[in-house]
């Protein structure tokens, strides 16, 4: 499979890996022949099974059951909050503190797939932390202790501070490095390319105990070349 995701670890009841942005976690309703990481583990795992999804244009590291025991004890450990994830994320602007929690329940809105916050919706709670500001941006840590669909792009949407390219929560336009460098010259005919074109949100982080025998297992899934070129204008032109 082209673009497939990156194994990390692997034994004999799950595998950990680095899901590439532009991947579907599971395949597509209207077109099930998209590639998907699902379609992709059942080629190599009879039994493989999703335990959580990431958005398709979130990057990053993903945990999958190789038979049914295994998925029920991990769907476990999710429901019970007892995974720890750590997400990084490019944000517009700045939130108005360093460090900050957001509890606000999430709902389905009457708009189809977009979510919304509402006092009638399910718990939703994620920790936030500046790790870096720029000139209009800014780089964040992002832990979710419940884990509500598009939780994190609601959340930062309602703060004001939308994910850099978010389609559904934001203007959905991508990094353009002349939006921090006062000079910057393009070919006359051409027009500026984004470094950035998807949302910019990776899942750097997953701890969990080991279904098996409870061992501590901890991995993390290293920012793909885009958004390692985008930290790198920022830091040159907006710091």
């Amino acid at each position: 499979m082209k673009n497939a995701p990156e194994v990390l670890y692997e034994d004999e009841q799950l595998i950990v890996f680095n899901k590439p942005a532009g991947l579907l976690s599971v395949p597509d309703r209207q077109d099930s022949e998209l590639p998907s990481v699902r379609t992709w583990g059942m080629q190599e795992y009879p039994d493989f099974k999703i335990v959580h999804r990431l958005d398709k244009d979130t990057s990053g590291v993903m945990i999958a059951a190789k038979n049914a025991e295994i998925h029920r004890l991990l769907n476990e450990s999710f429901s019970n909050r007892e995974v720890h994830k750590t997400y990084l994320a490019l944000i517009h602007g700045a939130p108005q503190s360093d460090k900050i929690t957001i509890d606000e329940p999430i709902r389905s809105s009457a708009h189809g797939a977009l979510m919304a916050i509402d006092s009638r919706g399910k718990p939703a709670i994620t920790h936030l932390e500046v790790l870096q500001k720029y000139r209009g941006y800014s780089w964040l840590k992002l832990q979710p202790e419940t884990g509500r669909t598009h939780q994190l792009r609601v959340h930062l949407a309602f703060l004001g501070n939308p994910i850099v390219a978010d389609e559904l929560y934001g203007d959905g336009k991508g990094f353009y490095v002349s939006s921090i460098k006062r000079r910057f010259n393009k070919p006359f005919d051409q027009d500026e390319r984004p470094l950035l074109s998807r949302l910019a949100l990776h899942a750097y982080s997953i701890e969990i105990n080991h279904p098996a025998d409870g061992s501590l297992l901890q991995f993390t899934a290293e920012l793909p070349k885009d958004l390692r070129a985008t930290l790198q204008q920022l830091d040159k032109w907006a710091l």
